[in-house]
Parts: structure tokens; C-alpha cells; sequence
């Protein structure tokens, strides 16, 4: 089974391929969508474009986004949330399954910990 992780963002939106076959997991894709810092529906177009090809291109079973996390600035959590609806609709359109998780779980199932850095799942 083909996963499509995608990490929303509005600077920067992270995504990663993954084929699962029982307990081995393989990596076959990774990258960085980039949005310039110009108005808010340029950059979500921007988003929802690259995404649309990276979905078109890799064709994955699932499409796993995460959920939105707003910490300490309310304003980030909203910026976020545009990013992320539209990573949704692009997801949707594609005609693949989506699902959503929550960010305290997916550092747990990467690390181990709920409350790792972004350094710990980077390592």
C-alpha cells in the first residue's frame, strides 16, 4: 500500500511516500512544497498545484494529512488552516482515500514521544 504523508504548511508543506507491505515500511519519496511570501491565495495555489502533482505523479492508496496544530499563536493555527484546506481539497479531487491524524500521534508513532521537537522526528 502507497501512503502519501503530508505535513501541512504555509511557508513550507512537507509530504512523504511510503510503500507499506506488512511491517516493512520503504521510502520512495520525499520533498518540500515551497510558497513564496506574497498574498495568501497565491501561495495556497501554489500549494494545491504542487500538491495535485505530486499526487498525479505517485498515485498513493492513501492520503494521510495532518491534523491542525496551533501552539502558542492563534494566527498560525488559522494561517495553517488555509493551507491545509486546501492540501484537503487537492487530496479529495484526487479521488483517493484521505484520512486525517492528529500531530501527537504521528510524533509518537515516529519517535516514540507525543511532545518530540521537530529535531527529535527529523532524526
Amino acid at each position: 500500500m502507497k501512503i502519501l504523508g503530508v505535513d501541512p504548511g504555509l511557508s513550507a508543506t512537507g509530504y512523504g511516500l511510503i510503500n507499506s507491505t506488512g511491517n516493512k515500511i520503504t521510502p520512495l519519496d520525499w520533498g518540500v512544497i515551497r510558497s513564496p511570501k506574497t498574498e495568501l491565495p497565491l501561495r495556497l495555489n501554489r500549494i494545491y498545484t504542487s500538491l495535485c502533482e505530486v499526487i498525479e505523479n505517485s498515485k498513493p492508496d492513501i492520503v494521510a494529512v495532518e491534523e491542525v496544530f496551533s501552539g502558542k499563536n492563534p494566527r498560525t493555527g488559522l494561517l495553517m488552516g488555509h493551507a491545509r484546506g486546501v492540501i484537503l481539497l487537492a487530496a479529495a479531487q484526487s479521488g483517493f482515500e484521505v484520512r486525517e491524524f492528529p500531530t501527537r500521534l504521528i510524533k509518537k508513532s515516529v519517535t516514540g514521544r507525543g511532545g518530540a521537537t521537530k529535531d527529535q522526528v527529523s532524526y
